[in-house]
């Protein structure tokens, strides 16, 4: 799989509004772009290597429950604001 170009500015707004409205497509191109930083993240919570299917799971899921609730107008890149929603969640027991 050839890894996906970075978004500019204005077509991940555009991508985070259509995933919002319920494109799976859009949903799927934002993960896809994420995906590196979100592995990157769960590798740091997972204390032995048969966890990491769960971990990652845990990981999208929060990515995907972030998109739901983020707010462009609050002027916060999108990342920044995923990534403490991936933190928050994998530190979670459980």
């Amino acid at each position: 799989m050839k890894k996906p170009k970075p978004l500019r500015t204005s077509e991940e707004a555009r991508l985070i509004l259509k995933a919002q409205q319920g494109s799976k497509m859009a949903k799927k191109r934002l993960l896809l772009t994420y995906n590196r930083q979100i592995i990157d993240m769960a590798f740091r919570y997972v204390s032995r290597r048969s966890q990491i299917v769960r971990v990652l799971e845990k990981a999208n899921l929060a990515f995907l429950q972030a998109l739901e609730v983020y707010k462009p107008a609050n002027n916060l890149r999108f990342w920044p604001y995923a990534a403490r929603h991936i933190t928050k969640a994998l530190a979670k027991k459980g």
